[in-house]
């Protein structure tokens, strides 16, 4: 469902993602207005008409990403942070384990300020993927699960295992501020 930013419903399609059912990451494009499915290895670019259009496999699980257009599509897996092409072709990469927490839980990222956050086991992680993929800043805090970014205040939100959130207004999405 598409909503607009008078939040009334401007269009709604119907996507058949049993045969994918459980475990499953989803994202959007903003650009395009499709879709991005990944379930294990497997990532799927629905869209904005529910159609399948491009499918690709990549080595390990992906466990978050994130889809700011056709050439900068996130894929965390527990060990690497790739960004890829829509063809599948990667186009940087950074290690994890050289990185603060562990894993890779939940992920955003901010076209306009060249950033991503990747939650992690222990740490929020900012990279700056204006040149690659280069780690940031880092923010210790406990099991953070999903992120939500305010691109007109800064402000990132992470939402804690436990239910909480916090907002950290400093997280500036405006490389001037």
């Amino acid at each position: 469902m598409l909503i607009g930013e008078d939040l009334a419903e401007c269009s709604r399609v119907t996507l058949d993602f049993s045969p994918v059912a459980g475990g499953a990451k989803l994202a959007t494009d903003a650009g395009s207005g499709g879709a991005w499915l990944a379930r294990d290895t497997r990532l799927m670019n629905f869209n904005t008409h529910g159609v399948l259009v491009n499918e690709w496999s990549v080595a390990e699980p992906v466990h978050a990403m994130a889809v700011d257009g056709p050439d900068a599509i996130f894929i965390a897996t527990d060990f690497t942070l790739t960004r890829y092409d829509a063809a599948g072709a990667p186009l940087a990469r950074v290690d994890l384990p050289q990185v603060a927490g562990s894993g890779a839980e939940s992920m955003l990222s901010d076209a306009s300020a060249a950033y991503s956050w990747l939650a992690r086991a222990g740490a929020l992680v900012q990279f700056d993927v204006l040149a690659g993929i280069i780690p940031g800043t880092v923010i210790p805090t406990d099991n953070p699960v999903a992120l939500a970014l305010d691109t007109q205040t800064g402000s990132l939100t992470a939402l804690r295992a436990a239910g909480v959130s916090y907002p950290t207004p400093w997280a500036t999405s405006d490389r001037s501020r």
